[in-house]
């Protein structure tokens, strides 16, 4: 598994990329990078890009987990969570970690198959 996150500071977004079996460990070390960059500068949004990821042994423990490590903080509260796939059995499982979410925190999260509508959707507040 390989994956990268970074920041664009100009959006303030970061971007969590992952390529290969996505894991819980692999998860949960994306959200504490996360949690840092949120410390040394404000955030508006987190996308999530799983359109090479394998997901097929993800868990719902394994979602719970990073949920529960990103909700521990309160450096990430007013981010949007924006999650890229690649297809319908993804679109399945992340719906299923959308749902989790909402147990943990008030974050909203949506899911997109473009990622640049994901960013689009992230940096933009409500009126």
């Amino acid at each position: 598994m390989e994956y990268s996150v970074e920041v664009d500071r100009d959006q303030a977004l970061v971007f969590v990329s992952l390529d290969g079996e996505a894991t819980g460990p692999i998860l949960n070390r994306c959200v504490a990078e996360c949690h840092r960059l949120g410390a040394i500068a404000p955030l508006v949004g987190v996308i999530w890009d799983f359109r090479n990821a394998d997901l097929s042994d993800l868990a719902l423990p394994d979602m719970q987990e990073a949920i529960k490590i990103s909700a521990s903080s309160d450096v990430l509260n007013n981010i949007r969570i924006a999650i890229v796939i690649g297809g319908d059995q993804d679109e399945l499982l992340m719906n299923l970690w959308c749902e989790a979410g909402r147990a943990f925190d008030h974050r909203e999260r949506q899911i997109f198959r473009k990622i640049d509508a994901a960013a689009t959707w992230a940096v933009a507040r409500p009126a």
